[in-house]
């Protein structure tokens, strides 16, 4: 009867030991962080590793320890708020790549010319068409800006293309047939969107484009009109950023 009653004691206290441990790991501290070192592991083997890979890892111990609801809703929290920024980051790095793109670097001017001037009417006709198509008046806003200076900058650019017998084309080509493909699609309530989307992507290209061509020693005349330009489109850029970012 002593035997048995000692037994049962015996399994009572194991089993209260294994649900104090459970509880401690539950509660935010993690199994790596509590429990004991296993037999035979050196407590030096983890003061070994380098300081961030140890902090990574008890970051992901913690999180082990959290409960799967309260991860996976702090992740999407945390993938949600920092998406508008990303999207920022990068059309900010775009925008500053310029003139180091090497498929930049060697063009002719004829290439800069059907290049620019497919940029340039692409923001001409996606922008009369989100006069038709916004729902934003800040959109509406900013398309007809585009319509003003592209407008501008096109014929700029085609005088100094025709005096030099350098063709342009009548229509958007290349990636900004594309973009304007994109924008002629969408429709509704989207169409806002996928414009300044755009617009963004568009812009980073031109400057790209102009950056090099500023540099370029292919023809002063383009150069000195690519170096003129370069600011509008700069600030174009920074301003479809911010409209996107809100």
């Amino acid at each position: 009867m002593n035997k048995m009653i000692l037994v049962s004691v015996l399994s009572l206290a194991a089993a209260g030991a294994v649900s104090a441990q459970t509880a401690t790991d539950s509660s935010g501290g993690g199994a790596a962080a509590t429990a004991p070192a296993a037999a035979g592991t050196s407590a030096d083997s983890s003061s070994a590793m380098p300081p961030a890979a140890a902090g990574g890892d008890a970051s992901s111990a913690g999180s082990a320890g959290a409960p799967a609801g309260s991860s996976d809703a702090g992740s999407a929290g945390t993938a949600a708020g920092s998406s508008d920024a990303s999207a920022s980051s990068a059309g900010a790095a775009a925008v500053t790549a310029g003139a180091t793109n090497p498929e930049m670097a060697n063009l002719t001017a004829q290439q800069f010319v059907e290049m620019a001037a497919s940029s340039g009417l692409f923001e001409v006709k996606s922008s009369e068409l989100a006069l038709e198509r916004a729902k934003s008046d800040d959109v509406k806003a900013f398309a007809q800006m585009m319509i003003d200076d592209h407008t501008k900058a096109n014929k700029e650019l085609m005088t100094i293309a025709m005096a030099k017998n350098l063709p342009a084309p009548a229509e958007p080509t290349g990636p900004a047939a594309e973009h304007m493909a994109a924008v002629m699609a969408a429709e509704g309530d989207g169409f806002d969107a996928v414009y300044m989307e755009h617009q963004v992507k568009a812009h980073a290209e031109a400057i790209m484009l102009f950056q090099a061509q500023s540099v370029s020693n292919n023809d002063a005349d383009l150069a000195a009109f690519a170096a003129k330009t370069l600011p509008t489109l700069q600030m174009h850029a920074e301003h479809a950023q911010g409209m996107g970012a809100k």
